[in-house]
């Protein structure tokens, strides 16, 4: 028997993948943050092996900060990881927005989740480059690309809800979209330095790279979903007319109130985001804590929104 793309577990099929489809692109996100001793920690280890008439103190200080798998960046090195990705993120998004409305769901989909695993790969790489000019020019271009394809497949992992979900459950399915994608962030900053404990600092990077992997396995799996809803349903036709509408004047339709929207949450984000890119070093040395609880500390921003994302959205279903 066929299944019925119109009955629930059809949608929620749907929404499960479509929940994968972040989940490792939001943990390789904030990875540096949790890094960021380890990105700009010293690779020199040659004063480790010097005996030192310095007092004990002074001694055990240098051995401390000798980390044979640091990459020696610069603060200023540091923070352009986060500014390359934010920036790209914030120009490529409108127009890969109006590509997918042209395009549809599924080129969208299966092109920006490989955007955000070739840029992962290349930022897994560029550690590999310690202590050469080309590491910090190849790890940019990492979180460039990685910047072009997750802002971008968020944009359509949403367009996927909206159209599933049309008045039926809408929010209840972005607060989960919304709780795992977080639950990505927040298992970053749990289990990261304790990968890279394990494991070393290279291969937590391509730990990253696995996940965003299992983020483009996801997106073949609902790019058919949806192929085989829509035929079922008989809306291709109709589909690819309203594409073929869509055009850059369209901006000029959308109400004052979607636009204060859009600026809340810009304003929301300009406070956060910068925040949690330096928070983990910043609580370490201020606080004298260690990384683990350091990055314990930085993801509780994000531990609410994990938790009371679905609740909320169900609570807005019933009240709407």
């Amino acid at each position: 028997m066929a299944w019925d793309p119109e009955k629930p577990q059809f949608r929620f099929t749907v929404l499960v993948f479509t929940c994968l489809l972040t989940f490792g692109s939001y943990f390789c996100f904030d990875m540096p943050s949790v890094l960021q001793s380890a990105f700009t920690g010293s690779n020199n280890c040659t004063d480790e092996q010097q005996p030192s008439p310095s007092p004990p103190g002074v001694a055990e200080h240098i051995k401390s900060t000798c980390c044979p798998d640091c990459l020696d960046m610069s603060e200023q090195n540091y923070n352009l990881l986060y500014a390359v990705y934010a920036w790209t993120n914030a120009v490529v998004v409108f127009f890969s927005g109006f590509l997918v409305d042209k395009l549809g769901n599924r080129a969208g989909v299966i092109a920006f989740s490989l955007l955000c695993l070739v840029g992962s790969s290349t930022f897994a790489a560029g550690a590999h480059l310690r202590g050469t000019d080309y590491l910090l020019p190849v790890m940019l271009l990492g979180r460039l690309l990685f910047g072009a394809g997750n802002g971008s497949l968020t944009v359509v992992q949403n367009r996927l809800v909206a159209f599933w979900f049309n008045k039926k459950e809408l929010a209840l399915a972005f607060g989960c979209v919304l709780a795992f994608s977080r639950c990505g962030s927040v298992l970053n900053f749990f289990l990261t330095e304790n990968i890279r404990d394990a494991i070393g600092l290279e291969w937590t990077l391509w730990f990253g790279v696995g996940l965003c992997l299992l983020g483009f396995v996801a997106a073949g799996v609902v790019s058919g979903l949806d192929v085989y809803g829509v035929r079922a349903m008989g809306l291709t036709e109709e589909l690819q007319q309203e594409s073929r509408r869509v055009k850059l004047q369209d901006l000029g339709q959308f109400s004052l109130q979607f636009w204060l929207l859009v600026l809340s949450i810009m304003f929301y984000y300009n406070g956060v985001f910068p925040f949690v890119a330096d928070a983990s070093q910043f609580i370490n040395q201020k606080y004298s804590l260690d990384d683990k609880v350091s990055a314990y500390i930085t993801g509780a921003v994000y531990d609410v929104s994990m938790l009371l994302s679905p609740f909320l959205g169900g609570l807005i279903v019933s009240w709407a």
